[in-house]
């Protein structure tokens, strides 16, 4: 869904980082698409934890459903 969306923090659960992220792309319960340093990260939704999530280059990443302006 194209709309405009607060800048969201990124969970990097292996090493406990977070940084802030652009929402570039949203379908609520469905899918994110989150940019951050260069980086563009594809997240699935997940149903049982209520999040989006992904894995890039070995390390796990969440983030939670973001805030309309």
């Amino acid at each position: 869904m194209i709309g405009h969306y607060k800048p969201i923090e990124v969970l990097c659960e292996d090493n406990g980082s977070v940084v802030t992220g652009e929402v570039i792309n949203f379908a609520p319960q469905e899918y994110i698409t989150v940019a951050f340093g260069g980086i563009e990260l594809n997240m699935q939704w997940n149903r049982k934890l209520k999040e989006f999530r992904t894995t890039k280059s070995g390390l796990d990443f969440v983030v939670q459903v973001p805030e309309a302006y």
